[in-house]
């Protein structure tokens, strides 16, 4: 007997957007992005609908809002989406995996 084929992982159907989120505002897989243009929506009283499609590793998140709100939704998601780049752009310093060993053999005289 020959060995089945793995068999693809089909995607749930995307999410329903419902009617009155008639407007994208974005499509990103940064998560936390999402999460912090919603947050900044909510200070501003702005409704927005998440949907996220795809494998929990690498989903795709996008986000839309009514076409009202849109013009004060945008500038709000590109300075994060700016401030996120900079912020992800700055080297990491490595920290050393053994840290010097402080000298203790040191004599005190008076």
């Amino acid at each position: 007997m020959m060995p089945q084929p793995p068999a693809e992982e089909k995607l749930p159907p995307k999410a329903a957007v419902p009617v009155e989120f008639d407007t994208l505002l974005t499509q990103t897989k940064d998560h936390a992005a999402v999460r912090a243009i919603i947050s900044a929506l909510r200070k501003l009283k702005i409704e927005a609908f998440r949907s996220t499609h795809g494998k929990r590793v690498g989903a795709e998140a996008t986000l839309a809002v009514r076409a009202a709100d849109m013009p004060k939704a945008s500038v709000v998601a590109a300075e994060i989406s700016v401030r996120r780049k900079k912020i992800n752009a700055i080297t990491r310093i490595e920290q050393p995996t053994d840290p010097p060993k402080p000298d203790l053999n040191f004599n005190i005289s008076f």
